[in-house]
């Protein structure tokens, strides 16, 4: 079974998310993937606590990593599962999630979303499942 297989929610690509380790490329309820060039005697298993940046807010969270894949010289791609979140949390990777969202234009370059970032997550849900 591929880590994609293993993943419990749906996840949003999303853009100017940042923590310590580098930017955030995707992230949902339950975690998150980070492009970073640091981190090179982490494993998998460990945990840590990081600081989500974005949009003026910042939101400390406690992760384990899950997987840590190459991607590109000296790159990685690690994908963290947040440890038992509060319902405060929740809300602001919600926020988040809704501000950073991203998506492929008709060309197939991303560009910002920004009709997504003034809906409620229920609507932009419906709105990201609808363009499959």
């Amino acid at each position: 079974m591929g880590a994609a297989d293993k993943r419990r929610g749906g996840r949003l690509n999303c853009e100017r998310l940042t923590c310590e380790w580098g930017d955030v490329d995707d992230l949902s309820a339950k975690g998150m993937c980070v492009l970073t060039r640091k981190l090179s005697g982490a494993a998998e298993g460990e945990e840590f606590d990081l600081t989500l940046r974005g949009f003026g807010r910042e939101l400390p969270v406690r992760v384990r990593i899950c997987r840590i894949k190459p991607a590109g010289l000296f790159k990685r791609e690690v994908g963290v599962q947040f440890l038992d979140p509060d319902e405060h949390t929740r809300s602001v990777l919600w926020d988040f999630a809704r501000a950073a969202t991203k998506r492929p234009d008709q060309r197939g370059k991303t560009s910002h979303n920004l009709e997504v970032r003034s809906r409620s997550w229920e609507e932009t849900a419906a709105i990201l499942n609808d363009r499959k």
